[in-house]
C-alpha cells in the first residue's frame, strides 16, 4: 500500500493565515488600536484615583483626637448635689512595708543608747541595777511593737485618690489625716528615691504645691511615674491659662 501525502494548497494557506490576524488587524473590527490605549491608559489612572482616596480615607482613620488625662478619672464627689465621698481605695506598695521596718529598726538600734548610757553612769554612780534592766526591757518591748505592729497599722491605713480635678491622701493610725489637694494648686510634680527605696524597687511621688510638700510614700517604679506624668496633665487641665 502507498500512503499519498496530502499537500495543503495556497488557497488554504492563505485562508488560514487571514483567520490567525488578531480583531485590531482586521479591516472589518470597528476598535482602534489608540482607543485601547488610551483605555487601558485611563484605567490605570482611574486605579491610581482609587489608591489616593484610601490612603486618604486611611490618613483621616489614624487621625484621632488625643486622649487627655481627665478623660480617665472621674470627677471629685460633689458635697453641693448630695454625693457621699468614700474612703480613698488605692494602698501602697506592699514592700513600703519592708522599707519601713528597716528604717523602724534602725530607729531601735539607736535607742540601746540610753541602757549603754545608764550603764556606763552606774559605774560612776551608785544607781540601781534594776534599771539598767528596765531600760533594756522597755528598748526591746518598743522595738518590737514600733518595728512589727505601728508600722502594719500605718501602711493599711495609707491610702489615696486621684480623681480629675483633686488628689486626696488619708493616713494616720491614732488621729486619721484626710487631705484634699486641689489639681489647680499643684505646680510640680516628682519621684523621689532613697538607698532603700532603690534597693527594693519603689519611688516615692512629691507633690508640691504654695504652701507645702504632700508625698505618696511608696509605690512602685512603673505605677510612680505613670502617677507623677498623669497628675502633672491633669494639673495642666485644671489650669485656666495653660
Amino acid at each position: 500500500m502507498h500512503f499519498q501525502e496530502e499537500k495543503e494548497s495556497p488557497d488554504e494557506k492563505k485562508e488560514e493565515t487571514e483567520l490567525s490576524t488578531t480583531d485590531y488587524d482586521h479591516p472589518d473590527n470597528d476598535t482602534d488600536p489608540n482607543e485601547i490605549r488610551q483605555n487601558s491608559e485611563g484605567n490605570i489612572f482611574n486605579n491610581d484615583e482609587f489608591r489616593e482616596t484610601d490612603e486618604t480615607s486611611n490618613d483621616t482613620e489614624d487621625k484621632t483626637d488625643p486622649v487627655k488625662a481627665k478623660d480617665l478619672y472621674e470627677s471629685a464627689p460633689s458635697y453641693l448635689h448630695g454625693e457621699h465621698r468614700q474612703l480613698p481605695e488605692h494602698s501602697l506598695a506592699y514592700k513600703t512595708l519592708h522599707a519601713w521596718r528597716f528604717g523602724a529598726v534602725i530607729e531601735a538600734i539607736f535607742l540601746f543608747v540610753f541602757p549603754a548610757a545608764y550603764w556606763g553612769a552606774s559605774q560612776f554612780t551608785a544607781l540601781p541595777t534594776w534599771g539598767f534592766y528596765a531600760l533594756i526591757g522597755i528598748t526591746i518591748v518598743w522595738g518590737v511593737f514600733h518595728v512589727f505592729i505601728w508600722q502594719s497599722l500605718s501602711w493599711s491605713r495609707w491610702k489615696y485618690q486621684v480623681y480629675e480635678d483633686e488628689v486626696e491622701l488619708m493616713f494616720g493610725v491614732i488621729i486619721k489625716r484626710r487631705i484634699i489637694i486641689p489639681m489647680i494648686r499643684v505646680q510640680h510634680v516628682d519621684t523621689r528615691q532613697g538607698p532603700v527605696l532603690r534597693y527594693l524597687g519603689l519611688a516615692s511621688v512629691t507633690i508640691s504645691t504654695a504652701a507645702t510638700v504632700h508625698e505618696v510614700p511608696g509605690l512602685t517604679i512603673e505605677r510612680a511615674d505613670q502617677l507623677r506624668d498623669q497628675i502633672a496633665e491633669l494639673a495642666r487641665e485644671a489650669d485656666p491659662d495653660e
